[in-house]
């Protein structure tokens, strides 16, 4: 998933000001990378029927930020744009904290079903809302399929780096041992801990795709040496 998540400012500040000590601390040599999909927050509510602690996860926290102060109601790809995430994500985040029988502290209009999110809804904070506990959690709908998604892109990206890292190697040295290029291979990948059968895999997929070739000796057995080939 390719979002362009919009923290609000007080957390963008503390990321950026995290990056900057992370990167300071590792000379530049490994990246961050978050999953705002895992993470959890807890918000103060000022309401005018009472102040509640809510723990949210952290995509309900930003879309309780963008309703925050806000006067007029938001359309659903409003609301999608200000967080940052697609129309099912957002749908989901909205559901949780408009349609929830106990804890429905955004007020969801429009003429479709009152518990579901429709296209044509708009959002806003509910001024009634009230409660007889102060510390409640907002549950919220499993994104397992969307965290899948940025695994598995986490995976691509890595394959690629795997892939860039060997063909490099091999075509500055023309010839390797296994252990020579799988150690040298690991060495260069700093961004993340490149597992050994990762890059075994990744030499075998090279290899399929004729970028390099096992070497041979007269009896035709492998002698534990690559050739590159592209």
């Amino acid at each position: 998933c390719h979002w362009i998540f919009n923290l609000p400012p007080v957390l963008a500040s503390a990321q950026s000001h995290f990056e900057a000590f992370y990167q300071e601390q590792h000379s530049g040599k490994k990246k961050i990378q978050w999953q705002f999909t895992l993470g959890d927050a807890e918000v103060q509510g000022i309401f005018p029927k009472g102040t509640y602690r809510i723990s949210v996860t952290t995509l309900q926290a930003v879309a309780l930020s963008v309703l925050n102060s806000q006067a007029t109601p938001l359309g659903l790809d409003e609301m999608s744009q200000r967080i940052g995430t697609d129309e099912e994500v957002t749908k989901r985040i909205l559901h949780s904290l408009s349609c929830n029988p106990k804890y429905r502290v955004v007020k969801k209009q429009g003429a479709g079903n009152p518990k579901t999110i429709n296209n044509d809804d708009t959002f806003i904070a509910n001024e009634k809302f009230t409660s007889k506990s102060k510390r409640f959690t907002i549950p919220m709908a499993s994104l397992d399929n969307v965290g899948q998604a940025i695994k598995n892109k986490v995976v691509e990206d890595r394959s690629y780096l795997i892939d860039a890292s060997v063909v490099r190697t091999m075509k500055a040295r023309k010839r390797m041992t296994h252990h020579a290029l799988v150690s040298e291979v690991a060495n260069q990948l700093q961004t993340f801990n490149a597992r050994v059968g990762d890059i075994k895999r990744r030499i075998e997929n090279l290899i399929e795709r004729e970028y390099l070739a096992r070497r041979e000796d007269g009896d035709g057995q492998w002698t534990k040496e690559y050739d590159y080939l592209a």
